[in-house]
């Protein structure tokens, strides 16, 4: 009573300093840090975060950063990174479907066809390499449309996927139909947009393959599709790739035969294409089902 009320909270404060340092001496530990953050506590100073968690650690408290509390092994990182490596680079190559096939009829058309014909593998293989960047949402609408739904159970998990994979189906096929009748009716015209005067002699044949190729679109639009269903099912990258190499094998097989051997140049190459891409959607339909209809499809945690 008739004291300084600052003066007294200072002295209570001294006293409680004193006699934790006191306890911890007593118990034998070294008391650096701790005595650190009595000393600040006795001269008013808020403890730090350093003297804190130093405190912590040796007075036997878990600290709450979840880093310290748990460091990975450098194995562990590099093993994440290989998995993630095995995931995206088969998924990168099975991008390329189109721009293969397209490479390899200008490599055979290039070798024994004519240059106009050549000439004319220009605009049209754009035209069609530029679909799989138009209409790659398919893919990717379809990867997280289908990996989302393995957070749910079993029975349920098996119903939705059938509908989600019914879906996709269904907006595959009617973009692919819908695209197939555009270029079968109007592929002179959209070859003139995209050539020249100087190269008006080759849109008669750029014409031909690009209507004989649009019978093959609407199993390109399903095979994107299906890459991303089974990236999504089962997160299986290695099968699109291996539909890619299929068609890849197919197409250089029906152009030596088409072209090279039987002389039915650019529309050759075109019916070749078509044959390769239906093979590749076949092989991806059969894996769709499969992964469709079997109970352990749902996805394995990145790290297995």
């Amino acid at each position: 009573r008739g004291r300084d009320p600052s003066r007294v909270c200072g002295d209570a404060a001294a006293a409680c300093a004193r006699d934790r340092r006191g306890a911890f001496e007593r118990r034998g530990r070294d008391g650096g840090p701790l005595r650190a953050l009595d000393d600040g506590f006795s001269r008013g100073e808020e403890p730090t975060s350093s003297s804190r968690s130093s405190s912590n650690s040796r007075g036997g408290e878990r600290p709450n950063n979840p880093l310290t509390t748990h460091q990975r092994s450098d194995v562990d990182v590099w093993s994440d990174v290989g998995a993630v490596l095995r995931f995206a680079l088969p998924a990168l190559g099975s991008s390329l479907a189109s721009p293969l096939l397209s490479a390899i009829d200008t490599a055979v058309v290039g070798r024994c066809a004519s240059s106009v014909e050549l000439a004319a593998l220009g605009p049209a293989s754009t035209l069609f390499d530029s679909l799989g960047l138009i209409f790659a949402f398919l893919q990717v609408a379809s990867i997280n449309k289908l990996a989302g739904l393995a957070r749910y159970g079993a029975p349920r998990a098996e119903e939705e996927r059938r509908e989600a994979v019914g879906e996709f189906a269904a907006l595959a096929l009617a973009l692919g139909l819908a695209l197939m009748l555009l270029l079968l009716f109007g592929a002179r015209p959209l070859l003139e947009l995209s050539t020249s005067q100087a190269s008006f002699e080759a849109l008669q044949p750029a014409a031909v393959y690009t209507r004989i190729r649009a019978l093959s679109v609407p199993a390109f639009i399903a095979q994107i599709t299906m890459q991303g269903v089974l990236m999504g099912l089962s997160k299986d990258a290695v099968t699109p790739l291996i539909a890619v190499l299929i068609s890849g094998l197919a197409n250089v097989a029906g152009d030596l035969v088409l072209v090279a051997g039987l002389g039915k140049g650019i529309a050759g190459a075109a019916a070749a294409t078509v044959l390769a891409q239906c093979l590749a959607v076949g092989f991806l339909f059969a894996k769709v089902r499969e992964a469709v209809s079997s109970p352990g499809s749902e996805r394995a945690p990145l790290s297995a």
